[in-house]
């Protein structure tokens, strides 16, 4: 799928359990993010990565693991 759920027991700055839909991307300029929250550990940015490489058909080597 193109979607990954986040848990809020894993990720204690979440107010509730959040779902990251790769299909529903945006861009926002750097200027307008104000600070940061939290970070994503490595599990769940590799799914994200392999959401974004199945919804754009790229090549999994495309996307660099983290």
């Amino acid at each position: 799928g193109t979607q990954h759920l986040i848990k809020k027991e894993d990720y204690p700055f979440l107010y509730m359990d959040s779902i990251v839909q790769t299909e529903s991307l945006r861009c926002v300029s750097k200027h307008r993010v104000k600070g940061y929250i939290g970070y994503l550990d490595s599990k769940d940015m590799n799914f994200i990565n392999q959401c974004l490489s199945l919804l754009f058909d790229l090549d999994s080597n495309s996307i660099p693991s983290i």
